[in-house]
């Protein structure tokens, strides 16, 4: 189990790295065309990528297969919840700091926490709640949103990714057996057709050049290998030993954001990462404690029921 949770951890950390650098494609998509365009050609390159890895990750996407799906509640709520949040993500991204977008995803734990209260009424303790607040002061040390426009950009970040997170608790309920592929596929689908009206409704189309169509390109295919590794890690790992490894996302983020657009951190950027990684770390470690405890006392220890009393001495 050692041996394959540090595979799953390397897995989970190239994933992240995929995931971020499939975010810098789109940013640098959106420097040749217009944000719908991007939307909609790097949901086309997805397309083409989620198309060819289908057979070996839950069988060949057959329009049958598709429209049985689609004819399930949750997955069409899931479905509403990820075009609504890629869409704005992509708007945000094109329009702000690389590094500012990546960190404002970092709260989709508090999110996810928030949605487990809404849907599943989980109650979360002090020291989960505290170390959510800290993770915002992180992320308001990334931002520091001054001019109007970066104000409204990376609240539509915070909107996206408040919509993943939804997405995510959704998903909760979606049978195991359902392939996450085809699941990906009919979601990338409903983009498509969101992105087409988009672009029509602009009535602005930019003739589309080499550097465009490689970004794109190279936009869907680190996200279908992100999709890959971090299925193989999640299979392959414990959950509570991998999830701190997500946090490359925010580290990779900055140096791509650095060594593509110039965007140099500076001190209260660099603390606030440190924070956000900070806090995660602590909740999820705090987690597995606690997971820990709970499946070291046998039922029925308390003796029906009864509290135990205080201990001597």
């Amino acid at each position: 189990m050692h041996t394959d949770n540090l595979r799953a951890a390397l897995l989970i950390t190239l994933a992240m790295v995929c995931f971020t650098s499939n975010d810098a494609f789109v940013k640098l998509l959106g420097q040749y065309v217009t944000w719908q365009q991007a939307l909609l050609l790097r949901s086309l390159a997805a397309l083409l990528f989620l198309t060819l890895l289908s057979p070996f990750l839950g069988g060949v996407a057959t329009p049958a297969r598709l429209w049985a799906l689609a004819r399930r509640g949750r997955v069409r709520l899931r479905v509403a919840f990820e075009a609504c949040g890629l869409s704005l993500w992509v708007l945000a991204l094109v329009n702000m700091p690389l590094s500012g977008a990546i960190a404002v995803n970092q709260l989709l734990p508090v999110f996810l926490m928030l949605g487990g209260m809404l849907a599943y009424g989980e109650r979360p303790g002090p020291q989960r709640s505290a170390a959510a607040l800290v993770s915002v002061l992180g992320v308001a040390m990334v931002v520091r949103p001054g001019a109007e426009t970066l104000q409204i950009h990376a609240l539509l970040a915070m909107l996206a990714t408040a919509c993943m997170a939804a997405r995510d608790v959704v998903t909760r309920g979606i049978a195991r057996e359902v392939s996450p592929v085809h699941v990906a596929l009919l979601s990338t689908l409903a983009i498509i057709g969101i992105a087409s009206a988009l672009v029509w409704l602009s009535e602005e189309w930019r003739p589309l050049g080499l550097r465009a169509l490689g970004a794109a390109a190279g936009s869907g295919a680190a996200l279908c290998l992100a999709f890959v590794l971090v299925i193989r890690g999640a299979q392959m790992g414990e959950v509570s030993f991998i999830a701190p490894f997500r946090y490359a996302a925010l580290v990779w983020g900055m140096v791509l954001a650095w060594a593509v657009f110039g965007e140099a951190p500076d001190g209260w950027s660099l603390l606030g990462a440190v924070v956000i990684i900070a806090s995660g770390v602590y909740l999820m470690l705090r987690e597995r404690r606690a997971g820990a405890r709970a499946a070291t006392i046998p039922d029925g220890a308390t003796g029906g029921g009864v509290p135990p009393g205080p201990k001597p001495g």
